[in-house]
């Protein structure tokens, strides 16, 4: 038996995200959330689904709120959800830090399972780790985290 499996990416972190998660995965529903895709998209993630697969880079505004929101909406309804998120380099400053913070207390409360890659341990992992290329290679430590989970559960 095949487990519906959505994935919602929230934000412009999350966004970019499933774009590239979809081109890897086709087959996989993705789904997108910010302020230049429509809400509705949030609804049809969670039509059928079994298993929710929320995917946001917490700091911002709309990461941070949204996904906590969304989380409690999953769970009302019954349904799995795991959550795959990024915490800020130290650079981006203290009100992003603590946004994130806040955001992962919440979810450690709602979801039933965090998963939590921290974008500041990427200098260690990349060496060549540079502004420039460091969001891209933040995307693809997520990627790899949400192909293990589909794997893991499919």
């Amino acid at each position: 038996m095949k487990t519906n499996i959505s994935v919602l990416g929230i934000g412009t972190a999350g966004c970019n995200v499933i774009k590239q998660l979809s081109k890897q995965n086709p087959k996989t529903n993705c789904f997108h959330y910010a302020k230049e895709y429509p809400e509705e998209n949030i609804n049809k993630a969670f039509e059928d689904a079994k298993v929710l697969i929320l995917v946001t880079g917490l700091g911002g505004q709309t990461g941070s709120a949204v996904i906590v929101n969304v989380a409690k909406k999953a769970k009302d309804l019954g349904i799995k959800t795991i959550a795959v998120v990024t915490t800020p380099f130290v650079f981006e400053g203290p009100i992003r830090r603590g946004r994130a913070s806040q955001a992962v207390s919440a979810l450690q409360e709602i979801v039933d399972e965090l998963h939590i890659s921290e974008d500041e341990n990427l200098k260690a992992k990349y060496p060549d780790l540079v502004l420039l290329n460091a969001f891209t290679k933040s995307d693809i430590e997520v990627i790899s985290i949400i192909q293990s989970i589909l794997i893991s559960i499919s």
